[in-house]
């Protein structure tokens, strides 16, 4: 009864209009609850909505489209909208309060030059008079009183948070005005679009952890408003977004035609940025936002992710579990006795792999530890699952096969002579890669050896594989293209001077990553470098990339989750 009646069995857009009901203030002690509410606190919709009655109060009906075009089409934070323009009505108001203090201060300069006797008489009919008609004039003009700004200011200082401006007699005049908002918009630039530090504590934005960090500009005057004091930046801590001229590299087997459809070209030639080339290779999207997730002690191995969840392996023997939309880190396991080697997920389990030789398998839901396989004699490099199998690849040589129903042993796939390094399932069939400097296809149910790809010059460290399109990349910097079904080779570049320790295919997209602790960005059809993502401080051990999430994690010790505007599939 007690789950029935609980609130958080209630669906998310149910909660946002119970917390749409709520002020501000109680925004900020609601998003303390749990990290749903923490989530749902900072919803777009949620602060759309507030900026709506802020702007029925200062008689502001057409408030949502002044801050959109005080963007200047940019993504706009409505939270941090919403605490622009609070900011600014205060301001405003403020400007009303300064005209009252030159009046008094104008008033003390003619007392002081009165005479005594002048002075005595005056003061008498002065306290009369202030009590009754002076202040109710003073107040028809439409401004403020002396005495209710320092009100006003004291009600301010005595709260933690900005909250919304009481309601005032219809005898003010609206303190936030078309052109109170164009003028602030022009002297702080592009506030309004600005995010605030993860680093920077308010109550308004609920608690935050240590174990994420969001690298945006910050509004200076709004933080000082907010916070009195902010922490200084590390400007090496800064994540970068390099674009490139768009330059063809030199493809090794001269059979670019076969990949592009388009004319090859040696290293030496640059496509220029026209409209032409940029119809080709399509828009490079934006990076909105780049989070660094903080939290392992030592170096992070491996990832894996959905729509909701982000697991992260690491040498300090554990497995992470983060909130993708928040990047909190929500569960830690424990139980391997070496680092994560290896990580991947289904809809109902969780398999780990680890130096220690062993794999464990945990549920989802509880993360409780359903199994420890045994049976390899090398660190467990690489696995992936379906719904029923698993197939685990080692520094052994071999592959092994188990049932995720029972947990037994079913297989075991030899065929390489040195460690298998990458692997991935395709239907009935494994695709994997060794330090042999080959690839094999074979079938997990009879172990048979279907297709064998030789032409690697040094060890395989990973793969990909899209539709009939097989990717792999080695020691030596070099990315090849293949068919899968014939196992033909159909292109070779260079993307990174150091080993490829990581690739993903998205669409018309795929990303390398290296030692030189950057990402890059290619077209798949001209083979073309469109950026390289900068932020990691060492060698980059995998990144992948679902919806428009890209995610690398790196010997520093940092998972980077680079959020982009839309989704790398979404390419025209």
């Amino acid at each position: 009864l007690k789950d029935q009646l609980d609130v958080n069995c209630l669906p998310d857009h149910l909660l946002l209009r119970i917390l749409g009901l709520l002020r501000p203030a109680d925004l900020g002690r609601a998003a303390q609850v749990c990290r749903r509410w923490q989530y749902l606190v900072a919803q777009d919709v949620l602060w759309v909505q507030k900026c709506r009655e802020l702007g029925c109060r200062e008689d502001l009906p057409d408030i949502i489209g002044m801050v959109q075009v005080a963007s200047l089409g940019d993504s706009v934070d409505w939270k941090q909208a919403y605490l622009e323009l609070v900011f600014i009505a205060n301001q405003a108001r403020d400007m009303h309060a300064e005209s009252d203090e030159d009046w008094e201060a104008e008033l003390q300069e003619l007392e002081y030059n009165l005479t005594r006797k002048e002075k005595r008489s005056r003061q008498e009919r002065r306290s009369r008079s202030r009590k009754g008609s002076f202040s109710s004039s003073r107040m028809e003009e439409g401004k403020f009183s002396l005495a209710s700004h320092i009100e006003d200011l004291q009600a301010r200082l005595s709260s933690t948070i900005l909250e919304d401006s009481q309601e005032v007699s219809d005898s003010r005049s609206p303190a936030l005005t078309p052109s109170v908002l164009t003028t602030a918009h022009s002297r702080s630039g592009s506030r309004l679009t600005s995010r605030v530090h993860i680093e920077d504590r308010s109550t308004i934005l609920g608690p935050e952890e240590q174990d994420s960090s969001e690298e945006e500009v910050v509004c200076k005057p709004l933080r000082r408003q907010l916070q009195g004091r902010r922490k200084s930046h590390d400007p090496g801590d800064a994540a970068m977004d390099i674009r490139h001229e768009l330059r063809q590299p030199q493809e090794k087997l001269g059979k670019f035609m076969s990949v592009a459809g388009l004319p090859g070209s040696d290293q030496s030639s640059t496509v220029s940025m026209t409209e032409t080339h940029s119809s080709i290779v399509g828009a490079v999207h934006t990076v909105r936002k780049v989070r660094k997730l903080q939290g392992h002690m030592d170096s992070v191995q491996c990832l894996a992710l959905d729509k909701r969840r982000l697991m992260t392996g690491s040498m300090d023997r554990t497995v992470r579990v983060w909130d993708i939309r928040s990047g909190r880190s929500i569960r830690k396991l424990y139980g391997h006795k070496g680092g994560i080697r290896s990580i991947h997920f289904n809809q109902t389990k969780i398999c780990t792999g680890s130096w220690d030789m062993s794999i464990m398998v945990w549920d989802i839901v509880q993360f409780e530890r359903l199994a420890v396989l045994t049976g390899h004699r090398g660190a467990v490099s690489c696995l992936q699952s379906n719904q029923h199998f698993l197939v685990s690849g080692s520094h052994d040589a071999t592959m092994n096969v188990w049932s995720l129903d029972s947990f037994e042993w079913l297989n075991v796939i030899e065929g390489h002579t040195q460690a298998v390094t990458c692997l991935q399932l395709i239907g009935r069939c494994v695709i994997s890669g060794s330090l042999d400097m080959t690839l094999r296809l074979s079938d997990i149910h009879t172990s048979e050896c279907l297709q064998q790809y030789h032409g690697h010059q040094a060890p395989v460290l990973c793969l990909t594989v899209q539709k009939r399109l097989l990717l792999s990349g080695s020691a030596d910097g070099e990315l090849h293209f293949w068919d899968l079904y014939t196992a033909e080779p159909l292109a070779i570049i260079q993307p990174h001077d150091g080993p490829v320790n990581s690739v993903a295919l998205a669409g018309r997209r795929f990303l390398t990553a290296s030692n030189d602790a950057v990402i890059k960005e290619w077209d798949l059809l001209t083979l073309t470098c469109l950026r390289s993502l900068h932020g990691h401080k060492g060698p980059i051990r995998q990144v992948k990339t679902l919806l428009h999430h890209v995610v690398s994690c790196s010997d520093d010790g940092c998972i980077r989750l680079w959020d982009l505007t839309k989704s790398l599939e979404d390419t025209t």
